[in-house]
């Protein structure tokens, strides 16, 4: 609702102006435009003092004026009163005309504060006035976007298959939320049969062929996958489509197929079919960038790499590989501040805190690997299975120093292991660092614990010669030397 500066509207000396007759108490006349330009400026910088005074000057001036509880609702929302946003954006809906940017920032104020009943009303009011169908595809879009982030995916399908048949532009858009919202429900087998029901009525449609793809490959089902694509392409050529969207998906659903069996460079293969159709998809960049860093090909990703930064820099997975890829390149201080970025994340967490712990041993930050691992075990402290993960990882990487301090400091903080594999990976890095005492008193736990995993100690300890007396005495016990 805050249009543009373009308008011939000086915004800046509108500004000045309001605040000069602001300070000296004597607010006059301004246009409800030359208002709305103000209040966007003061929201813009966040300064809702005076977004406040511009609203209130609003309603002094045009005291029937539909926008102004619009306006109280939008600077409510902005700072985080979602219950009073509510109020005025149910307010404001009983005065204002509805529009696109009306409607979104209704739908917002009603979700977040999981009033759905209210967003499905004002849905239904808005599928009724949206002057095209393009309108009505892009308020599904948007409604149902929000009840997948909130989890309510029974509620969005059938607005999603509303989408799907009122606007077949975006039709591969509203394929791909519906197998996303069917995943989510675990009703992967009702959404085979809705898409089958589908196909009896539009069989020619390929995005409904892709979404079945799309769910058997959620199934596992790999053979229905290939014939699911194979059937899409068919259609897509019969059709003379040349969609670089259609086609795109179809070799990214190709690529996730390879993955999914374990074929590494035949999905690489189908992502740079994909590459051809959509060169700034982020998916499409991430999986290329990944299989390169994977390879050791770090020239080769650098490009892909720096469109996937111009395009989609918010992402986790680019922050991730920009990481990885300064790490490698000994950008030590930049890659640790993308590491940090990600520690916090669900995914890219735990891996993204590993190649810290390495970069900060690498460039010997003593001081700051030991408060990363500080920070590992209030956060990670009661994830056992993490750290020796992690230790496992650093053993095979030959860094062996690392492995035994992430699980020192775990056993130090906790005053001992769950299980046996963590004692005897710490007996064995103890040993091979020369700390006996505590060798012995992890193998002796170990050894109580699950003497038939012992060939693991003696695996992680081949490089030593024989071992010394204490140990070997103890190995004895169980008739295991």
């Amino acid at each position: 609702m805050f249009p543009p500066e373009e308008d011939g509207i000086d915004v800046e000396g509108l500004r000045q102006q309001f605040e000069a007759e602001r300070a000296a108490g004597s607010l006059g006349y301004f246009s409800l435009a030359e208002l709305e330009h103000l209040l966007g400026w003061y929201l813009g910088r966040r300064l809702y003092p005076q977004a406040y005074e511009v609203i209130e000057h609003t309603a002094s001036l045009y005291p029937d004026a539909p926008e102004v509880p619009f306006w109280r609702s939008r600077v409510a929302f902005e700072r985080e009163r979602y219950a009073e946003a509510y109020l005025h954006a149910m307010a404001a809906l009983e005065k204002i005309p509805l529009t696109a940017e009306v409607y979104n920032h209704l739908i917002e104020v009603c979700m977040v504060v999981e009033r759905v009943d209210s967003a499905l009303h004002l849905f239904a009011l808005w599928w009724e006035e949206a002057p095209t169908t393009a309108e009505k595809a892009r308020a599904a879009a948007f409604l149902t976007e929000e009840l997948l982030a909130r989890g309510y995916t029974e509620v969005a399908i059938p607005l999603l298959w509303q989408g799907w048949t009122v606007y077949p532009a975006r039709r591969l858009y509203f394929v791909a939320r519906l197998a996303k919202a069917y995943q989510q429900s675990q009703r992967v087998a009702e959404g085979l049969q809705a898409f089958f029901a589908r196909l009896w009525e539009q069989a020619s449609d390929f995005s409904l062929w892709l979404g079945l793809a799309r769910l058997y490959l959620a199934k596992h089902s790999y053979a229905q996958v290939v014939q699911a694509l194979e059937q899409a392409r068919l259609l897509l050529e019969a059709t003379e489509n040349d969609s670089d969207t259609a086609w795109g998906t179809l070799y990214r659903l190709w690529a996730q197929y390879y993955e999914a069996l374990g074929q590494p460079f035949e999905a690489y293969r189908a992502w740079l079919q994909a590459r051809e159709h959509l060169p700034y998809h982020p998916e499409v960049l991430l999986r290329l960038v990944a299989y390169y860093h994977q390879n050791g090909q770090w020239e080769a990703a650098e490009p892909y790499l720096q469109r996937l930064y111009q395009k989609a820099h918010y992402l986790a997975g680019t922050r991730w590989h920009l990481a990885r890829h300064l790490h490698h390149a000994g950008h030590y201080q930049e890659a640790s501040l993308y590491y940090r970025t990600l520690l916090r994340h669900p995914h890219y967490g735990p891996e993204a805190a590993y190649h810290l712990l390495r970069l900060y041993l690498e460039t010997q930050q003593l001081d700051r690997l030991k408060k990363h691992l500080d920070s590992l075990l209030n956060r990670y402290g009661e994830a056992p299975a993490l750290w020796l993960s992690w230790a496992r990882r650093a053993y095979q990487d030959k860094l062996e120093r690392l492995a035994y301090l992430l699980l020192e400091n775990l056993r130090r903080k906790k005053g001992g292991f769950p299980t046996a594999s963590l004692y005897y990976w710490h007996a064995a890095l103890a040993l091979n660092r020369g700390h006996l005492e505590q060798a012995a008193h992890s193998l002796e736990q170990a050894l109580l614990l699950a003497p038939d995993q012992a060939r693991l100690f003696t695996e992680l300890t081949q490089g030593q010669t024989s071992l010394p007396l204490p140990l070997s005495w103890l190995l004895r016990q169980y008739g295991l030397r």
